[in-house]
């Protein structure tokens, strides 16, 4: 009868989620060869990843080379168990994943019992040699930090390798409206292709840009991709950016916050200085970014969600409060007693 209670309640859910969690996918891979402390390959080994933030579990089993491939994976931290017969089981945590990236993690295996287990903590720090492209990455710590125009994610994008930027000084974050004048390897914005978690968010009928314009604080990963990417990636001849959004975890997190910028805070400029007489005044200014986020497990007391964690939520939300006044009047630099004057030698 309580089941019966939340039936309406829980398919309507159900679907929803299942649904994200089909979109949601950050292009993200782990790759690897299974080996033995010869190198010849394992084949056959049983592979176990699971991600440390939601505790989801992927299996896989690696092929007759000993290779083996988990695909579509979101940002986060990964532990690695491998099994096989006649072979110490081996444990690799502390795999970092970033977006729109491949990761290496060849595997030695040691001959022994099964029961015996190896455990390896991976390096933060390592040499890509899985792939070739040569991109910008900006991780979440980076994006709380950086101080952006507007909080404009447009302007991230210029802080890639090969950028050049023609943003304007002021530049509201609205999809399409936004304005995205930045050019990859001398090529045209238009060139530029925009990701949101693997899916395509690209205006292809204003010029180029982002059509969807999600909060900073929503995004966990911002990459741009100039050259040399897989043919995953081979929808245009620009760059690649690739933005990944923030997720639930097992445990509720979220945070509020504001962001104020004022004229009182602005200095004036030289020449109004100079003009002591009648100094322009500084432009009206009144700026508030405020918002907050909040993210989770899903749980339905007695019902769902008590046991291990299989559903997730994160929401984002942030609001703006604008007032700009216009620009001061140019003030000449040469003193009003030096202009010249007709009839005057």
């Amino acid at each position: 009868m309580r089941l019966a209670r939340f039936r309406f309640l829980i398919v309507p859910l159900f679907l929803v989620f299942a649904c994200v969690a089909a979109i949601a996918q950050q292009n993200s891979e782990i790759v690897g060869t299974i080996t033995d402390q010869t190198g010849a390959a394992v084949p056959g080994a049983t592979l176990t990843l699971t991600q440390t933030e939601t505790g989801i579990v992927k299996t896989n089993v690696s092929n007759t080379t000993g290779g083996y491939v988990f695909g579509g994976l979101n940002v986060g931290t990964y532990t690695l168990k491998v099994a096989a017969k006649g072979f110490e089981t081996s444990t690799t945590s502390n795999l970092v994943l970033n977006v729109s990236q491949t990761l290496g993690a060849d595997v030695k295996m040691t001959i022994g019992a099964e029961t015996q287990e190896i455990s390896v903590t991976a390096d933060t720090l390592q040499v890509q040699v899985d792939s070739n492209t040569v991109g910008t990455l900006i991780s979440g710590e980076q994006l709380t930090e950086i101080a952006t125009e507007n909080r404009n994610l447009a302007a991230l994008a210029a802080l890639g390798l090969g950028a050049s930027s023609n943003l304007p000084d002021s530049n509201t974050p609205t999809s399409v409206g936004a304005s995205f004048s930045i050019s990859i390897n001398g090529l045209r914005q238009s060139h530029n292709i925009w990701l949101i978690d693997g899916g395509e968010a690209d205006d292809r009928g204003g010029a180029g840009g982002a059509d969807v314009m999600p909060s900073q604080d929503s995004v966990s990963q911002f990459e741009v991709l100039a050259s040399n990417y897989p043919p995953d990636y081979g929808i245009s001849s620009g760059a690649t950016i690739s933005i990944g959004l923030k997720s639930g975890t097992q445990k509720f997190h979220g945070e509020l916050w504001e962001f104020n910028r004022n004229d009182v805070f602005d200095a004036n400029t030289f020449f109004s200085k100079y003009n002591k007489a009648t100094p322009a005044k500084i432009p009206e200014l009144r700026q508030n970014i405020f918002g907050g986020n909040i993210g989770g497990p899903v749980k339905i007391p007695h019902v769902y969600g008590d046991g291990k964690q299989k559903t997730f939520f994160f929401v984002n939300e942030e609001w703006r409060r604008i007032i700009q006044g216009s620009n001061p009047s140019s003030t000449n630099a040469i003193p009003a007693l030096d202009f010249p004057k007709n009839a005057t030698g």
